[in-house]
């Protein structure tokens, strides 16, 4: 749970100063954001391993939908009902310096991997359905 909460928090940082009234939601909507990424990049690569006789493709759309519902409703009630961005924040502050900067730094490259190898991803398969590899 400790690594979700940072992830939170590094989510709620990168809206900090843009937004001061609602950095908190739009944190939990990158936050969600980079999970469904996660799923989109499951079903692309359980797509191109064909474990299932179908194209599941077609229900790409599906994927999303369901994906975003069972991510963002726990993760609404986890940062809204059960806790909060101060009280998160404050005890990763109880943590010595080390460990709070390691969970941080892992954190941030959770959340870039988590973009780049799905873009990536759809960039490759783009490109590989357009004919420009093999």
């Amino acid at each position: 749970m400790m690594f979700l909460d940072f992830l939170y928090i590094v989510c709620c940082d990168f809206y900090r100063k843009r937004e001061p009234n609602m950095f908190q939601f739009s944190g939990l909507i990158l936050l969600t954001l980079v999970f469904n990424l996660n799923i989109t990049l499951l079903s692309l690569v359980i797509d191109q391993i064909k474990i299932f006789h179908h194209n599941s493709y077609e229900y790409h759309l599906y994927w999303l939908v369901i994906g975003t519902l069972l991510v963002f409703f726990p993760l609404y009630i986890r940062y809204y009902k059960y806790t909060n961005y101060e009280k998160i924040n404050n005890n990763s502050f109880l943590l010595s310096e080390n460990v709070r900067n390691m969970y941080y730094r892992f954190s941030v490259m959770y959340i870039v991997l988590s973009i780049f190898s799905t873009f990536g991803t759809i960039f490759y398969l783009a490109g590989k359905v357009e004919g420009w590899w093999s």
